[in-house]
């Protein structure tokens, strides 16, 4: 019974999330491809890290026009999870674009997924920020912070440069689906991001006022419950939904929306 059980809850993964990449990501990866390629509306900035031998890339998005000539403005940045692109964010990418008069920035790490450059993405996280400083700044415009926005492993790489770095550009974290915590006995977590999550999950705790909104789908694969809920009781939401297309639920755009008219 509990061969049967396992087959059946991957077979109902399987059809879910292959429903969410089908019906969502496919469309959105050709809108990308069209905004990139044709109307040319989404333009990039490459970043590179080099320690020691090892080189770690990574591509800073701007979606539309920066136009910040005398405005003070908290740009929106979004980080994708393991194997991703940023064409899984774009969804909220466009919303954002709609909510807000601030930039909005898309951060694309290809080797997002590699456990052996963990340091090396954090720090890209850590340049791409400070690209968006400086394009606002040559802009004429001030740059107050950003409102970070991550899915999976891309919330953990705000996490880590927002609260392990105590880095106070970062005004807020949108996280979806993020391991943020280890809990005992949780064995779903790899052997090399595990020290890194613990890392965060501790500063978290030691920084209580720092903004942070954790989006829990409520049939996540990937992450227990508890993983996810490092702060239960404040800016916690369940949403339908597995650990992909919890993403594209409304629920999802309406607490962002929310997250974007409060972190200002």
């Amino acid at each position: 019974m509990l061969f049967l059980s396992k087959i059946f809850n991957a077979a109902h993964i399987f059809v879910v999330e292959g429903f969410a990449t089908i019906y969502h990501v496919l469309p959105a990866s050709i809108q990308w491809l069209y905004r990139r390629t044709v109307s040319q509306n989404i333009s990039y900035y490459p970043l590179q890290v080099t320690t020691g031998k090892t080189t770690a890339y990574a591509y800073l998005y701007l979606h539309g026009q920066l136009q910040v000539r005398d405005q003070k403005v908290a740009p929106v940045l979004f980080t994708h999870g393991d194997h991703g692109h940023p064409f899984s964010t774009l969804h909220l990418a466009n919303l954002a674009e709609k909510t807000t008069t601030s930039p909005v920035f898309s951060l694309y790490i290809p080797r997002a997924h590699d456990r052996s450059i963990l340091e090396e993405n954090s720090q890209l996280m850590n340049l791409a920020i400070d690209k968006m400083e400086d394009l606002v700044k040559k802009g004429g415009g001030t740059f107050t912070g950003i409102r970070g926005v991550g899915h999976s492993i891309g919330s953990i790489f705000l996490a880590e440069r927002q609260f392990v770095h105590q880095d106070n550009r970062i005004k807020g974290l949108f996280a979806v689906g993020g391991r943020l915590n280890v809990p005992k006995g949780d064995k779903s977590c790899d052997k090399i991001l595990k020290p890194f999550v613990r890392k965060i999950f501790t500063a978290i705790e030691r920084n209580p006022k720092r903004t942070l909104v954790q989006i829990v789908p409520e049939q996540d694969w990937n992450s227990s419950r508890q993983a996810m809920m490092v702060r239960p009781n404040l800016n916690c939401h369940i949403v339908p939904g597995m650990h992909l297309s919890g993403l594209y639920k409304d629920a999802t755009s309406k607490l962002f929306v929310q997250y974007l008219n409060t972190v200002s």
